[in-house]
């Protein structure tokens, strides 16, 4: 059986409902809607739909980096081991931060 079957799975239903509602909005055609006051008609949906885009991508990373954790170390089971492995994400950001600032000194 191939790995993908095994991979979370990423669903798009609220990117396609937020699509959805753009099209009844203004036909979702090609070209731009048209300008109302000063933002075009929809504006706030095309953001909506770039927000939820990339939380639900953020989460799939993150569904990701598990599955692949706890194939690659055997001791990461039990969700209290993951749950308490998972917690130590925010240090690593800064931890990459501080690595790259260090390389990008003047």
């Amino acid at each position: 059986m191939p790995i993908r079957a095994r991979l979370p799975r990423l669903n798009l239903q609220p990117v396609d409902e937020l699509i959805a509602v753009r099209k009844q909005q203004h036909g979702g055609g090609r070209g731009a809607p048209p300008i109302i006051g000063r933002e075009r008609q929809g504006a706030v949906i095309n953001k909506s739909c770039v927000l939820i885009l990339s939380a639900l991508l953020q989460g799939y990373v993150e569904d990701v980096f598990v599955y692949a954790s706890r194939r690659l170390f055997k001791t990461l089971k039990g969700d209290e081991v993951i749950a308490r492995y998972t917690d130590t994400y925010f240090r690593w950001g800064i931890l990459i931060m501080v690595i790259f600032a260090g390389f990008f000194k003047e």
